[in-house]
């Protein structure tokens, strides 16, 4: 094939993919993404509560209670973007009701430990996946703040990678919740969801 012919087909290759990935933005609804997004967010902070009540693993306890503040404020400002846009975005109790399919299911206390940070791995890899989608929007500001929360997203991942190891080795600490809470960092202040919409 000559030079000209492969420059003619890889031109022609470019302008396709250059047509399909305008066409997926053009599909991408901000709103649904956003709802999505902030029923997860609701669940895995709910989840993460439980997980402070019932594990006496203490490095359990710290990083579920990370992913109660981080989650917190990464739904904050999902929400405040949709302000901004002036999106028509479903309420925050109708979301807590969406957020129950996304809850750790309870099957047996004994495995908590083993159940949810299986459940975390699985949780922040579609979350990843989920937010990986955003690229298709046309906003250059929520193109940004997609990377910075993926980056947290995956710094969230390693950690439950990390945690799998450690809870196989059975080398995990345990301490009361009292422990963990004079230790760990200044709490996000959490907003006032019914979560009696969540309970089963």
């Amino acid at each position: 094939m000559k030079t000209t012919d492969v420059l003619l087909v890889s031109a022609a290759f470019a302008a396709g993919y250059a047509l399909i990935s305008a066409r997926e933005r053009q599909y991408f609804d901000l709103a649904e993404f956003i709802e999505e997004a902030v029923a997860k967010g609701i669940a895995e902070v709910e989840t993460a509560k439980l997980a402070l009540q019932k594990t006496s693993s203490t490095d359990i306890k710290i990083f579920a209670q990370l992913m109660i503040d981080d989650h917190i404020a990464l739904n904050r400002e999902l929400l405040a973007i949709a302000r901004r846009k002036h999106l028509d975005v479903t309420e925050e109790a109708q979301l807590m009701q969406s957020a129950r399919q996304y809850l750790l299911p309870m099957e047996d206390d004994s495995a908590f430990d083993a159940d949810y940070v299986n459940h975390q791995l699985q949780f922040h890899k579609e979350a990843i996946d989920h937010f990986r989608t955003a690229a298709r929007s046309n906003d250059q500001e929520v193109r940004q703040f997609l990377f910075f929360i993926l980056d947290k997203l995956s710094h969230h991942l390693r950690m439950a990678q990390e945690l799998e190891v450690t809870f196989r080795s059975n080398v995990i600490p345990t301490s009361s919740n009292e422990d963990v809470i004079s230790n760990s960092a200044k709490f996000v202040e959490e907003p006032n969801y019914p979560t009696d919409s969540l309970k089963h």
